[in-house]
């Protein structure tokens, strides 16, 4: 499940994300989390053949992607977090 963002019944807009476990591909709903010009740091792909992106919110619509060289992260497991992280 992903970090819902809100706050009480608001939502709270992020500048920046920067994740430490690598999907497969990006969770869009990350995007939604952040403010426009935000940024996600985010290491994509399987063991072995990962990159590093950074995405930037440019609307609430759009975004960049810029992928860079070759990294090695653990991988992120599908499930939940219960309690504080």
């Amino acid at each position: 499940e992903i970090l819902s963002g809100l706050v009480g019944s608001e939502m709270c807009k992020e500048t920046g994300i920067i994740c430490a476990a690598a999907p497969r591909e990006y969770p869009k709903e990350l995007l939604e989390l952040l403010e426009i010009n935000g940024k996600l740091v985010i290491p994509v792909g399987l063991e072995g053949h990962q990159k590093l992106y950074v995405i930037t919110k440019t609307s609430e619509t759009e975004h960049e992607e810029v992928i860079h060289e070759d990294v090695a992260f653990v991988p992120m497991l599908p499930g939940t977090s219960k309690g504080a992280i």
